[in-house]
């Protein structure tokens, strides 16, 4: 068989796997969330929905995501070991480019809630600010890194690295941000994404891109459950995203004592972002890619990987579905 014919059929067949548990998933939701109360004369509160959404996401349907998509032939990524340093640079650079995308991110998150006249849409803060700090960290530092990570970069790269290391790191953080389904997350998680997969790549050890994975979102989580406890994330990002600004300097000089906390800790971010710049420039000449038999030649690579029916439902399935969101839906 040709080789990107096979590549097509591969591309797609993961694709039409990850869209159609998405789709089913959002549907039990959305009938669980609309019809409960009609079925069973009680009607769910956010917290005992956010709960059946983490046990349906983590007990049935991304084990089921992996059932169906280890039918698709591996191939071998070398195995190699990363030091400790090594390690360390990787979790700076992830958070320079967490950082970045976050930005743009924001604004087009912004733009949309301008065009729509919705405001800015947080679906991640609102979640995590209905979860307790014990069921955060179980769920977005553990938990949660280590099923995405198999997904989107060991299930996944095993079976379309073959047919070219850039097109398969591109897919995997596109991918990956689309199936966050909301503009605020996309961004930032594509690019991450993206550079876990090259991590993964070059090591062919899932290890390290979980602990990466791990060391971003225990950022995030230690913020809210920590830093930031006493203080509504949501009535702040209303203010700062709706441009009222004399209605969030108001907050902050009444939160004055937890921001000054937060003021120490996010220096130590920056102090983090900027030695992931130096190290994204000082070291971009390790930032290359092995070639195989099987790579899709020039050309042919958007069409293989993108235009096959698959994969154009999940990409046509997450942009309406953000669109969907972004409306206030």
């Amino acid at each position: 068989m040709d080789t990107s014919l096979n590549a097509k059929k591969t591309y797609s067949k993961i694709g039409l796997i990850y869209m159609i548990i998405a789709v089913v998933f959002e549907s039990i939701m959305y009938l669980i969330n609309n019809y409960s109360a009609t079925v069973t004369g009680y009607e769910l509160d956010d917290k005992t929905l956010i709960m059946i959404s983490f046990i349906l996401r983590f007990l049935i349907f991304y084990p089921l995501m992996y059932i169906l998509i280890r039918s698709i032939p591996k191939f071998d990524i070398q195995k190699k070991k990363m030091s400790i340093p090594a390690l360390a640079a990787c979790a700076c650079v992830t958070y320079a480019l967490l950082y970045v995308s976050n930005l743009l991110g924001m604004f087009l998150n912004n733009l949309a809630g301008k065009i729509t006249g919705q405001g800015a849409i947080t679906p991640i803060v609102d979640v995590i600010s209905e979860m307790s700090p014990l069921i955060q960290i179980v769920v977005t530092v553990i938990v949660a890194p280590i099923y995405e990570e198999l997904l989107f970069r060991k299930f996944l790269l095993d079976r379309i690295a073959n047919y070219g290391e850039v097109t398969a790191m591109i897919l995997s953080g596109l991918m990956f941000g689309l199936f966050h389904g909301n503009l605020s997350q996309c961004v930032f998680a594509a690019t991450i994404g993206m550079f876990f997969a090259f991590v993964y790549l070059r090591t062919g050890k899932i290890q390290y891109t979980i602990a990466l994975h791990v060391f971003v979102n225990g950022i995030s989580t230690f913020m809210t459950t920590t830093l930031m406890k006493d203080v509504d994330l949501t009535e702040m990002m209303g203010y700062l995203n709706s441009g009222d600004m004399d209605s969030y300097i108001a907050f902050i000089n009444e939160n004055v004592s937890s921001m000054a906390v937060m003021a120490v800790f996010s220096l130590i971010i920056m102090m983090v972002v900027l030695a992931g710049i130096v190290f994204i420039v000082t070291l971009n000449k390790h930032f290359v890619f092995e070639h195989h038999d099987e790579e899709i030649e020039k050309g042919k690579r958007f069409r293989t990987a993108i235009l096959n029916p698959g994969m154009l439902a999940y990409i046509i399935f997450f942009v309406a579905y953000i669109i969907w969101i972004q409306l206030g839906h």
